[in-house]
C-alpha cells in the first residue's frame, strides 16, 4: 500500500492521443493524412472495416508489458497486442478471454482457470498453461509499480500449470479484485523466458513483440505511428479491421482538426477542443462524443481521531451540507471536473447511484450544529461552543490552481453557515505530508484537507485505503488510512466483497460500502479528473451498437470495430 499512499500528485493534464505525420511539419490548424501511414491491404476472405486511425498524445518506447504496463498510451496497445486470462468490459468488469471459465473454491483460495483451445501465438506457436504460469509469476518479482503487482503481492498468489489447459492460482487469502487483476497481459515464455528480469527492457521482444490478440505487430515510425495489422488467427475470429494505426501528436488542437477532416477517426482531447467539437456537431454530424472519470479523485480528508473536532460526524455532515459541490467544481475546474458523489468512479459496476448525495442544505446544517451544541452567540457570524469558535485550517497543495480555488469557494461557502474555514497553501512534500505524519510532534497535525488519490484501480475496494488496519504508524507511516477512519462495520463488510467473486453479489456488497462511507464521512468526494474522447460516426460494432466512449475501457472490444461508408 505504500505506493497508494503517496498519490497525492497533481491533476495530470488530460491525457491526449496521436496524429499522422511528422509532428514537427505538421500544420498548425490542417491535419493531412500521412504517407507514413501504409493503406490497408487488400480483403482475403475475412470480413474488414479498412484502417482505424487512433490519436496517442506521446510515443512509446518499448512494447514489452513486463517494463510498459500503466500509461494509457501502453494501456491501449496491450489491448490489441496482447491477451489476459479474463478482459475487462466498458464497466471495467471481468469477462472471460483467454481462459474461458474458472472456477473458484468455497473458501476463495484457490482459482481454477481452463484456457482456451487451439489458441497460438502471432509467431504461430502454441499458448499454453505455461505462458500463463511464467508472466505472473515474472511480474510477482519485479519491483512493485502497478496495482497488479501490489495485489498479487498483497493476496500471496501463486501460479502453477498442472497441465496445458489449466492454470492453478493459489491465494494466501480471498481476493477476489484478482480476477480484473488478471486481465493483464500474458507475455510468450518461450521468447522471455531466458532473459533475465534486469534484460528484459533490451530484449529483442520489447521492439517487436508478439500476443495472442486481435492485432499483431506491424511496424513503429518513431515520433509518427504505431501500426497494428489484422490477427487472422485470434481465437474469436479475425477483426473486422484490417489495420489498427496509433497516429501520435501531442497537441490537441492537430488531433482536433485531424477528427473533423477524418485523418483521425478516435482520440482522446482537450476538453475545450472537446466542447467546441460538439459546438459543431449539428453541422457536421460526423462525431460521437464521450468522456468519463480518471482513475482518481479529490476529496475533504477530515481528521477523525479521538478528541478532534471532526471526530463527531454530525460536524462532518454539517460541512458537507454547508457546500454546493457541483458549483465549486463547474468554477474551479472550468467545467473540465466531473462531481463525484461516491468513492466508487460512476463509469464502472460497482458504482451505486443511489448512495445518498450532500447537497447545499443551510438549515439542516444549523439544525445539525445545533444538535452538536454550537450556536452563534457572538456577533462575529461563526457559531461557537463552550467559547470556542467553529475556526479550522483547510490545507492545499500550493501549486495546484485548481485546488486552491476550489478551497476558496469552500471556504466562502462555509462562512455563510457560522463555520470559519482559512485556506493554507502548502508545498506536498515538506509540509502536507508532514501533517499525516505519526512520526512527527505532534502527529496528524491538521483539521481538514483538500487531497487526492490518483492510479487508483477501477476495480471497487476502499478497504485498501480506509481499512482501520491501514493507519500509519511509526512502524509504517506510510500506509493511507491517515484521516484514522476505524469502523469494524466497514472493515466487515470490505473484507467480505474481497471474498465474493460472484459480481452480483459483490455489487450489493460494494453498494453497501458507499452506502456505509457517505453516513460517516470520513472523506467527502469532490470531483475526478476527465478524459474527453471523440470518434468517428463511422466506427460500429458488429452487434448493432456503437463503440461506448464513456469508459476508460472504450477499446476492450475493437476487434469486433468496422467502418461504415
Amino acid at each position: 500500500m505504500l505506493f497508494l499512499a503517496a498519490c497525492d500528485s497533481q491533476s495530470p493534464a488530460t491525457p491526449t492521443a496521436f496524429i499522422p505525420g511528422p509532428v514537427a511539419t505538421l500544420p498548425p490548424v490542417k491535419v493531412t493524412a500521412s504517407p507514413t501511414v501504409p493503406p490497408p491491404p487488400t480483403p482475403v476472405s475475412v470480413p474488414h472495416g479498412g484502417l482505424l486511425t487512433v490519436r496517442l498524445s506521446s510515443d512509446l518506447a518499448n512494447f514489452n508489458p513486463l517494463v510498459n504496463f500503466s500509461s494509457t498510451g501502453a494501456a491501449w496497445v496491450n489491448r490489441l497486442l496482447f491477451s489476459g486470462l479474463t478482459r475487462l468490459d466498458a464497466s471495467g468488469m471481468a469477462q472471460p478471454d483467454l481462459a474461458q471459465s474458472w472456477q473458484v473454491s468455497p473458501d476463495g483460495l484457490q482459482l481454477t482457470f481452463k484456457l482456451r483451445t487451439g489458441v497460438t501465438w502471432h509467431d504461430g506457436q502454441v499458448f499454453s498453461s505455461d505462458d500463463v504460469a511464467f508472466t505472473y509469476n515474472a511480474w510477482s518479482k519485479l519491483p512493485s509499480t502497478t496495482h497488479l503487482q501490489a495485489d498479487l503481492t498483497e493476496a500471496g498468489a501463486t501460479f502453477s500449470a498442472p497441465d496445458p489447459l489449466t492454470v492453478l492460482v493459489k491465494l494466501q487469502k480471498p481476493f477476489a479484485p484478482l480476477l480484473a487483476d488478471l486481465s493483464a497481459p500474458i507475455v510468450p515464455a518461450h521468447l522471455l523466458k531466458d532473459v533475465s528480469l534486469d534484460q528484459l527492457a533490451a530484449a529483442p521482444f520489447s521492439f517487436a513483440p508478439v500476443g495472442t490478440g486481435p492485432f499483431k505487430w506491424g511496424q513503429h515510425d518513431p515520433g509518427k505511428n504505431i501500426v497494428l495489422d489484422a490477427n487472422p488467427k485470434y481465437y474469436s475470429g479475425p477483426p473486422y479491421l484490417d489495420r489498427v494505426a496509433f497516429l501520435i501528436t501531442a497537441s490537441d488542437k492537430v488531433a482536433a482538426d485531424a477528427l473533423l477532416d477524418g485523418a483521425l477517426l478516435a482520440g482522446q482531447v482537450g476538453y475545450s477542443q472537446y466542447t467546441d467539437l460538439q459546438a459543431g456537431r449539428a453541422v457536421s454530424n460526423t462525431l460521437t462524443f464521450g468522456d468519463y472519470p480518471e482513475d482518481s479523485y479529490y476529496f475533504l480528508a477530515f481528521d477523525l481521531r479521538s478528541g478532534t473536532l471532526f471526530n463527531d460526524y454530525r460536524l462532518r455532515r454539517a460541512f458537507a451540507f454547508a457546500l454546493d459541490r457541483t458549483k465549486i467544481v463547474s468554477q474551479a475546474t472550468g467545467g473540465a471536473g466531473l462531481p463525484v458523489w461516491s468513492t466508487a468512479l460512476p463509469t464502472t459496476w460497482a458504482y451505486e447511484p443511489n448512495t445518498p448525495r450532500y447537497t447545499q442544505d443551510q438549515p439542516q446544517v444549523r439544525q445539525l450544529l445545533a444538535d452538536a451544541g454550537w450556536k452563534d452567540t457572538a456577533p462575529d457570524g461563526t457559531v461557537e461552543h463552550d467559547g470556542h469558535p467553529f475556526a479550522v485550517n483547510l490545507y492545499v497543495r500550493a501549486d495546484d490552481p485548481e485546488r486552491l480555488a476550489a478551497a476558496q469557494l469552500i471556504a466562502k461557502q462555509e462562512a455563510a453557515v457560522g463555520i470559519s474555514v482559512t485556506v493554507v497553501p502548502a508545498d506536498y512534500q515538506s509540509s502536507l505530508l508532514a501533517r499525516i505524519d505519526p512520526r512527527r510532534n505532534p502527529p496528524f497535525s491538521f483539521d481538514v484537507m483538500l487531497m487526492g488519490w490518483s492510479d487508483l484501480s477501477y476495480d471497487y475496494d476502499p478497504y485498501r485505503l480506509l481499512a482501520s488496519t491501514l493507519q500509519p504508524t511509526t512502524s509504517a507511516p506510510g500506509l493511507p488510512n491517515y484521516v484514522g477512519y476505524n469502523n469494524p462495520n466497514f472493515d466487515n463488510q470490505g473484507l467480505a466483497a474481497r471474498a465474493t467473486y460472484d459480481y452480483p453479489t459483490r455489487k450489493q456488497q460494494d453498494a453497501g460500502l458507499q452506502l456505509t462511507l457517505a453516513e460517516e464521512l470520513p472523506y467527502y468526494p469532490l470531483w475526478s479528473p476527465r478524459f474527453f474522447v471523440v470518434g468517428s460516426s463511422r466506427i460500429a460494432v458488429s452487434d448493432g451498437t456503437r463503440p461506448t466512449w464513456a469508459s476508460a475501457n472504450w477499446l476492450w472490444n475493437v476487434d469486433k470495430w468496422y467502418l461504415t461508408k
